[in-house]
Parts: structure tokens; C-alpha cells; sequence
């Protein structure tokens, strides 16, 4: 999004929209994946920066937070040793795997109406307030949700 400028084509359509994927992976971080959920915090906080700039263009910015997908990625990671177990773990609507097309009509519903944000499924909005009130509370606990360190904590 940060070179939207140098794109005519999408700069100059009126009216335009851009969905970033993030994960739920974003929200609450799980062992094993650093690498993953750092990006996907990145993509989350991409849209936040960038949807000031694009107005005046007529572009939208949105963001959208899915969970586990019955996709070949996340098949392959429950057949994985390590992740499968993980996987298996995790409690409640956690772990649940929510199949494509459920996730499609999340997707397609969000960007009909040229969402800030989607949630796939609504749940993971919720979490994301969990996030929000530990952050604010600032409890070492409150790391795992995803809520940066302060500076002098462990």
C-alpha cells in the first residue's frame, strides 16, 4: 500500500477499495510462529497508517482477521508434529477450522460494504476488545494478546 501512489491505474478509480489479510495470528500470538504473527501485525497495522492517505482518492482501506481456514496450509499444519499438537490444544473456538466458504462470505460481506475491518468469523472482534482492555490494564499477561512491552517491564 505504500506505493498505491505509483499506481495510476488504482490510484485514479473512484470509487476503490483495498483489503489487507491479516490473521488471527495478529491478535494472539501463539508459540512456534513469530516469524508469522509478526507480519501479520504488520499487515494489521498497514491499512491504519495508510487509510488517512487515500480518501481524497476515493479509496477505501480495510483490514480482515481470519482464523483457521480449511486451506492446504493449515491441513499441512495439523499433520505437522509440532503444530498439529499446538493445533489440537487450543481451546474452544480457538482451534476450530472454519471451512472456505464460510470465510468467503465473511470476506465477500466485508468488502461489499467497503469494511475498516473484517472478522472471520465475528468472534475474533471480540477477541480483538480482549486485547484492547488487557493493553490498557497493561498486565505482563496481557503481552501474549499481542500488546507491546513497556519499556523497564520483563
Amino acid at each position: 500500500m505504500a506505493h498505491l501512489s505509483r499506481h495510476p491505474p488504482v490510484r485514479h478509480r473512484t470509487p476503490g477499495y483495498l483489503l489487507a489479510i491479516s490473521s488471527l495470528a495478529a491478535i494472539a500470538h501463539a508459540p512456534g510462529i513469530a516469524n508469522y504473527t509478526a507480519a501479520k501485525a504488520g499487515v494489521e497495522r498497514s491499512p491504519t497508517a495508510s487509510a488517512r492517505r487515500w480518501p481524497h482518492f476515493g479509496v477505501r482501506v480495510g483490514v480482515a482477521h481470519p482464523t483457521w481456514i480449511r486451506t492446504d496450509l493449515v491441513e499441512s499444519a495439523d499433520t505437522h508434529p509440532v503444530f498439529g499438537k499446538l493445533r489440537a490444544s487450543m481451546p474452544g473456538l480457538t482451534g476450530k477450522t472454519y471451512p472456505a466458504a464460510v470465510a468467503l462470505d465473511y470476506l465477500e460481506a466485508g468488502i461489499l460494504k467497503r469494511a475498516r475491518t473484517i472478522h472471520v468469523p465475528r468472534w475474533v472482534g471480540g477477541l480483538k476488545l480482549l486485547r484492547a482492555r488487557s493493553c490498557l490494564r497493561s498486565s505482563s499477561s496481557a503481552h501474549g494478546l499481542g500488546c507491546p512491552r513497556r519499556i523497564g517491564t520483563r
